[in-house]
């Protein structure tokens, strides 16, 4: 259709169908959602907005290492899932780097497998944390599932929803995961777009909203800076576009296209997400 950038998609499996074939068009692409896509694999006109399921799992298992005295965890994972493999991961590499012990593995089959089962299986031996690498649809029954455990519990991304803690009540609560903003992140962007958007939308947004209107601030900034909408003026303009002020907060590119801001770590205190750090 003769477009000059592309914003999204928004599932990473989708994302790494359909990324190639603007990569071989020409067309820089934002990944605005995409936490655990190899984005730089694709190749060059590729460029990540969320922050990487690496970024975000790191974060929240060093706060779980650092504040909470983790030393052993158990990870839950689906090996079905593409997301879920991924996330796994990222808890392996998170785990190795801040000397946390992964005792054991339960893998979720859907249909074959329940939560309450894998709950079960996961709290043997007492383990200091359960780690959740799983899609967002299966979450809220996990954390049913291991409500009354007195392991600290650490999401993926697939966690990073409001509505999972809507329908997961006080089960949530202590949960850990990080996020790429959360609605209390203190800089003046996020500010004036949280009271724009609730006021717009009768809602507050949420980090999926702030992440869309940060991409678009990105290729504004790279517009203004190439003095040109097109592909390849816009392409040059992101591999020189230093910092960005954005909802997110200061925003810029290392060399593999990943995003340079902090993550928002939180932790679920009365249904809500708390920042922590």
């Amino acid at each position: 259709d003769g477009v000059q950038v592309v914003l999204g998609p928004t599932l990473s499996p989708v994302a790494a169908a359909a990324d190639p074939i603007a990569q071989s068009a020409g067309v820089p692409v934002l990944g605005v959602t995409n936490a655990t896509l190899d984005m730089a694999a694709i190749g060059n006109l590729i460029w990540r907005v969320s922050l990487s399921e690496n970024a975000m799992v790191s974060a929240s298992v060093k706060y779980a290492a650092s504040k909470k005295s983790v030393k052993s965890a158990v990870l839950i994972w689906e090996p079905a899932d593409g997301y879920s493999t991924g996330s796994a991961e990222s808890f392996r590499s998170a785990a190795k780097a801040n000397g946390i012990t992964i005792t054991g593995e339960q893998k979720y089959v859907d249909g074959v497998t329940t939560a309450s089962s894998i709950a079960a299986a996961a709290s043997l031996g007492s383990p200091d944390a359960i780690f959740f690498a799983l899609r967002s649809a299966v979450a809220g029954d996990f954390l049913v599932a291991t409500a009354t455990s007195k392991a600290v519990r650490v999401g993926g991304n697939g966690f990073n929803s409001a509505s999972l803690l809507n329908s997961s009540g006080a089960a949530a609560d202590g949960l850990i995961v990080s996020a790429s903003w959360n609605i209390n992140t203190s800089n003046a962007n996020s500010k004036k777009f949280v009271d724009s958007y609730t006021k717009a939308n009768n809602a507050a947004p949420d980090a999926f909203a702030a992440q869309g209107y940060a991409a678009i601030q990105v290729v504004l900034a790279a517009m203004k800076k190439a003095k040109s909408t097109s592909s390849a003026d816009i392409q040059t303009a992101l591999s020189k576009i230093g910092t960005v002020e954005t909802v997110l907060g200061g925003f810029g590119y290392d060399s593999n296209h990943e995003p340079t801001y902090a993550a928002a770590v939180q932790v679920v205190q009365g249904g809500v997400f708390t920042l922590v750090s």
